[in-house]
Formats: C-alpha cells, sequence, structure tokens
C-alpha cells in the first residue's frame, strides 16, 4: 500500500493513452486487467475500490468513445466513460456467472439421468430409484436386503 500512489499514477498515464483513440481501447484493457485482479485477489479489494475510484477522478477528459453518446448526442469522456465501461465489465462478468452456474446445473442433471439410465439398463433396478425414494426405503431396497425380503 505505501506504493500505492506511484503504482497508481502509472496506471492513468497508461489508461489516458486512450486520448488517441476514438473507441477508448486502451483504457477498456487497463479496466479488465485492473477487475481481473480485483476479483483474484479479494484480500486486496480496498486497495483496487480505491484505485477505481482514482481512476474514475483521474481520466483525462479528452479519453472518450465516439459510439457512447450522451443524452445531448456527445461522447461521454474522461471519468463518465471509466464510470460506464467498469459497469459494463461488471455487468458482463455478473451474466457470465449466471450463465455458469446454469450450465453446471444443467450438466449435473444431465449426469444424473445418464447414471440412472446407465442402471436400468444394468439390471440393477433397486439402485435406480434411490432418486425418487425415503432414506429409509432406500435402505430397505439396499442389494444386502432385498434377499431378505423376497
Amino acid at each position: 500500500m505505501e506504493r500505492f500512489d506511484s503504482i497508481s499514477d502509472q496506471i492513468i498515464t497508461w489508461a489516458n493513452r486512450s486520448e488517441k483513440e476514438k473507441d477508448g481501447q486502451t483504457l477498456i484493457q487497463v479496466i479488465r486487467l485492473v477487475f481481473e485482479k480485483a476479483t483474484d485477489e479479494a484480500t486486496w479489494s480496498e486497495m483496487y475500490a480505491r484505485l477505481c475510484h482514482k481512476m474514475m477522478e483521474q481520466i483525462s477528459a479528452n479519453v472518450q468513445d465516439d459510439g457512447i453518446k450522451n443524452s445531448e448526442g456527445k461522447p461521454i469522456a474522461g471519468g463518465q466513460l471509466f464510470h460506464k465501461y467498469l459497469l459494463n465489465r461488471c455487468q458482463e462478468d455478473f451474466e457470465r456467472g449466471w450463465v455458469a452456474k446454469e450450465a453446471t446445473v444443467v450438466a449435473a442433471a444431465l449426469r444424473t439421468r445418464r447414471q440412472r439410465l446407465l442402471l436400468r439398463s444394468s439390471g440393477t433396478s433397486a439402485t435406480l430409484t434411490i432418486g425418487n425414494q425415503t432414506p429409509q426405503m432406500q435402505i430397505l431396497n439396499a442389494p444386502c436386503l432385498t434377499g431378505l425380503w423376497g
């Protein structure tokens, strides 16, 4: 933390290279890198929050994206553009997380279905229905006990 000011100033200088661009690509890359580091290193979250605040305050007003306009039809620039890009990055990451979570749930359901089909085809009907039975029924239908009942 003692070198925060010098390092953050270098990062802002780098991000301000977007002054020469019409689409803010350098700023987007800096935000991407800072965001990735911040999400990977939770113990430093306060420092990354300070960095983002400082960047929002100090990004040059000459950094703009001609493709993003305000209500007056002028390109968003400087701190407002940083804020917009950072929020977009957060939204993208959030949505990716939900898609990944949904994919994991679907994959687990497919695995369970596949296992049930495999069990059915192998003739072990007692274990096939375990997912729909109470724990007591599972015990009673265990292969070692089924011989006692029949």
